[in-house]
């Protein structure tokens, strides 16, 4: 079984760059403030051949958020107020080489296959769309667990830029048609 999220041996994500959102401004922002992952890998990561029922998985990902103490979000220094408990539904996760799950298996990495089954439970903000221009976005998470405990604080620096898409959308359709026939 693999699962990715921030614990004391993972204290948080690395110092991150500046980081540019270019979309267009009429789409929402969805992201997680803290959220795991867990996942079904026979004979791999120190799993045994067995599949992990999704029952358990599911109580595996709730125990690690159960302790979270502290849940918070700002968007150009106003508290956001809709942080929402999210589960996923069951789906599976297609990993190439040198994945993000690779230091979850320790040594010998996460190998290039698809795990089924996985879910995700998690903090999460929707944000409306953004105006164009800059922007702050501040969360943070807390866990003070002496065993499975962590602490995320983030800061990301977004500069929004307006981006039009054009086409010429009777050919589009079509080409795009074409793609999901059988041929």
């Amino acid at each position: 079984m693999v699962r990715f999220g921030f614990s004391p041996a993972s204290p948080g994500p690395p110092e991150l760059p500046t980081v540019h959102a270019q979309y267009r401004t009429t789409n929402p922002f969805f992201f997680p403030i803290a959220n795991v992952i867990n996942f079904n890998t026979p004979n791999v990561c120190g799993q045994d051949a067995n599949n992990i029922p999704v029952r358990t998985l599911r109580q595996l990902s709730a125990d690690f958020l159960a302790g979270v103490t502290t849940v918070s979000a700002e968007l150009d220094g106003r508290r956001l107020g809709q942080v929402r408990r999210i589960r996923s539904q069951v789906f599976a996760v297609s990993a190439p080489e040198e994945n993000i799950f690779d230091t979850a298996c320790g040594t010998s990495g996460l190998p290039a296959d698809v795990y089924s089954a996985a879910v995700d439970d998690g903090f999460y903000v929707l944000l409306p769309p953004l105006d164009s221009g800059p922007h702050t976005l501040h969360f943070r998470a807390l866990n003070p667990d002496p065993k499975a405990g962590f602490t995320q604080d983030v800061t990301y620096h977004l500069d929004v830029k307006q981006v039009n898409v054009t086409r010429d959308r009777g050919r589009d359709r079509d080409k795009d048609n074409d793609d999901h026939h059988d041929r």
